[in-house]
Parts: C-alpha cells; structure tokens; sequence
C-alpha cells in the first residue's frame, strides 16, 4: 500500500508539472487575444475562492491538527535520538582505535583499522534500517491524516497554477497593449478629422481617446463660449504622438489646412500626450491680446503640473480657462494644487496586478513550507540528512601508514603523523527624461508657445 501511494504521489507531481506547461502558455495566448477589462475580474475571482480556501485550511491545521504536529515532532525527535547514538557509537570506536595504535606493531595497526571499520560499517547499517523503519511506519499513518495531506496538496497545486494561469492572462493583455501602443498613429494635420467642419458647437479632436468624452463635452462648451463672447475661434487636438514629434509644424499645418479663425482670431492648442509636449499656437490678430511670453507663462503654471501628474483631462481643462481668463481680464483661478493632483494621479494609474501575484506566490511559497514541516512532508529528506558520514572510509588508509612505518623504523622510534593540506579560491545601473519647449511662431500661422514636461 506504501508503494502504491508513492507511485500515486510520483504520477500526481508528473501531471501537475506537465499541466503548468500546458496551461500557462495558453492563458498567455488567451491574454493577448483577450479583453484587458478582464484582468481585475480574473484577479478578484482568485483571491476570492483562493483566499478563503487557503485561510479556513491554514485554521483547521492550527486548531485541529494537535494530534498529528505531535506525532511529528516525536518521529523527527527519535530520529535525531538514533542518530545521536550512532555519532557516539562512532566517536568510542575512533577513541578506541588512537588509543590502541600507540601500543602495537604497523601490522597489527592495519587489522585493527579492519576491525574498526567493519564494526563502524555494521552499527551504520543498524542505524540506517532504524531509520528506514521510522520512515516506514510514518508513511503508514492513518488514511485520515493522507487524505489531509492529499486535501493540502491539492489546494497548493490549483493556488499556484490558477495565479500563474491569471497572471499569464494579465501579461498577455499587457503585452497586447504595448504593442498596440508601440504601432500607434504619429498624425499629421491632414489625418485629423475636425469635427468643427460638421457641427459648429464642436471644438475637440480626440482620435486617441487621450481625454474622456465627458472632458470633451465640457471643453467644447468652453470653447464655444470663447467663440460667442469674444470671436477667437479654436480647434484643440489631443492625440498620444504627432508626425516626428514636430508639434509646430502641426498645429502650423492644421492654421494653413483648416483657416482656423475669424480676421486672424484663431487658436490651435494640440497636446501630444506620448510625446509630452503641448502647443498654444495663435492667429495674426490674436498675437497682440495673446502674447507668445502669455502663451508660456499660462502653460507652465496651468497645465505642466498637471501633466506631470498624467492628467490630460484637469490639464486642458485649466488651460482653456486660464486663456478664457487671459483674454476677458480676469482674475486667474489659484494654481494647481500638486499634491492633491499627485493623490489624483496615483488613484488613477493602472493596477500592478503583477505586483500582487508576486506577494501571492510568496504567501502560497511560505504556506508551502510551513505546512510540509508541520505535517512531516521532508520527513524523508529530515532522515537522510541524519545519516552519519563514514569516518573510517577516508580518515585512515593503508598507505599512509606504511609510509609512517618507514620513518618509524628509520628512526627506531614510536610515532605517527599525518596531516591534511588544502586550498581554494575564488576570483570574481533607468530613468525618465521628457523634453522642454521654448518659444516659436511667425511665419504664415501665427504665433504661440510650445512647452514640455
């Protein structure tokens, strides 16, 4: 039955390895071909079935499991006692043996390290089958406490292969987003569709989804009152990249192409999010009420602490009212409270789920080996580590000996020498960088300021 149960035990761990390979691969191709949305719905349908599982188990060991810790630490304390006797047994036979070869001939030397190493050979082997029996008798415990074991096991194996199944699934769809992020548009002013062209109350091009479309309904409001109160119409452009990262060049592109503008009142504001660079680019006639230093100051203080926070939305949002401002006279708004915008940002950047399998696979790692040493899972590899080593096999041989007993007879004295001599030896830092913008205009466009972060 012992046997079966290790054959069982083997096949068990077979197929439980073949299915880690099987299946982690496949939750990866299912991740790259899958819905990033699923990924916190995979993560917390792990911790809610593997959590409580994990948590009612860890307290039935500790509250009902007395009688089993208990037979372990008396298995792992007689072990230890046998191997303590076997130590002793060896260390009397070495005391007997130094002693007794200070009063005899080399010949007889030799027979009594014969001796000597036969009996320490024979106890050795009296030692091994006691602890060969110990071993026996624990794997032959009661059904009740296997089944336990086998109930462990089980958890441990479908803990781990599900969180590295879902976390497989997680860098799928990562590895799917940076890639799509990696092939995304660099636009140019002849890809941009202003949906100004159709509807005169739409002031915002979002190819990219860069801002949300709540965001976008708020700004087309504002613009459009900035177009109804002061006659400055205004195209603004968020995208994640613009053509060679030249955002001059583009939003000088969209002035030519589009003619933003009554009697040279345009503004063309174009953020390019990936790029980390934003425009305030302005017609003719508005270069005198908007000045290209104005276009500066206004960006530094109004929109770069929010974008350093990573949110576009506030940004473009405090831009056009601090132009708004600007223009009418009024008083500014206060600046940007970073801190509550850093607080912000946090809240909104996506979750390390990756982070979190990691703290799981320790949490299931130390669950693991706490539990293998309560219920004597190493209890074999305890064992083993408890067999004594053979002192006679290379402490004393024959050689040396003769060799003694040649200066012993040259010197016509008693003696004996040995020595061990040895050696050995042994021979043997990325970071965030953005770009900053100065001032630029003129030319057919207009002018405007141009600022990084």
């Amino acid at each position: 039955m012992n046997t079966l149960w290790r054959i069982l035990n083997i096949v068990l761990t077979v197929v439980v390895v073949i299915a880690a390979f099987i299946t982690v691969p496949q939750f990866f191709i299912l991740g790259q071909n899958g819905d990033a949305g699923l990924a916190p719905a995979i993560f917390w349908a792990y911790v809610v079935v593997c959590g409580p599982l994990l948590v009612l188990f860890g307290y039935i060991e500790l509250v009902h499991q007395d009688e089993s810790h208990t037979a372990v630490r008396d298995l792992r304390k007689r072990i230890k006692n046998v191997a303590e006797k076997m130590k002793s047994a060896g260390k009397g036979l070495e005391r007997y043996y130094r002693q007794q070869k200070k009063s005899i001939t080399q010949h007889e030397v030799i027979d009594l390290h014969a001796y000597c190493k036969a009996q320490y050979k024979a106890k050795r082997a009296e030692h091994l089958q006691t602890i060969s029996q110990l071993t026996d008798e624990w794997d032959a415990r009661p059904w009740r406490y296997r089944l336990w074991d086998a109930a462990w096991k089980l958890l441990l194996t479908i803990g781990v292969l599900g969180q590295f199944a879902a976390c497989s699934y997680t860098m799928g769809t990562e590895e799917k987003n940076e890639t799509e992020t990696t092939a995304v548009k660099a636009w140019t002013a002849r890809d941009i569709s202003l949906p100004h062209l159709k509807d005169k109350t739409k002031y915002v091009a979002n190819p990219d989804g860069v801002i949300s479309q709540q965001t976008v309904s708020q700004l087309d409001r504002r613009l459009m009152q900035m177009d109804d109160e002061l006659g400055i119409e205004t195209a603004l452009i968020a995208v994640n990249h613009v053509a060679e990262k030249d955002i001059f060049r583009f939003a000088q592109d969209v002035f030519d192409l589009y003619k933003i503008g009554k009697d040279d009142q345009g503004l063309v504001l174009v953020l390019a999010y990936d790029d980390h660079l934003f425009r305030a680019h302005t017609g003719y006639a508005l270069e005198a009420n908007l000045t290209d230093a104005e276009c500066n100051e206004l960006a530094q203080r109004y929109l770069i602490p929010y974008m350093k926070t990573n949110q576009p939305d506030s940004a473009l949002l405090a831009i056009t009212d601090a132009i708004y401002n600007q223009l009418r006279h009024l008083p500014q708004a206060d600046l940007p409270r970073t801190s509550a915008a850093k607080k912000q940002a946090a809240d909104e950047e996506p979750t390390d789920y990756f982070s979190y399998y990691f703290f799981f696979l320790i949490i299931w790692t130390v669950a693991y080996f706490c539990v293998s040493i309560a219920r004597g899972w190493n209890m074999r590899i305890f064992a083993r580590n408890q067999r004594p080593s053979n002192m006679f096999k290379k402490e004393w041989t024959i050689l040396p000996m003769l060799f003694g007993g040649v200066l012993l007879a040259a010197s016509r004295g008693f003696g004996g020498g040995g020595g061990y001599s040895g050696g050995g030896g042994y021979s043997g830092g990325g970071g965030r960088s953005g770009g900053g913008g100065g001032y630029s205009g003129g030319g057919s466009g207009g002018g405007g300021a141009t600022v990084g972060w």
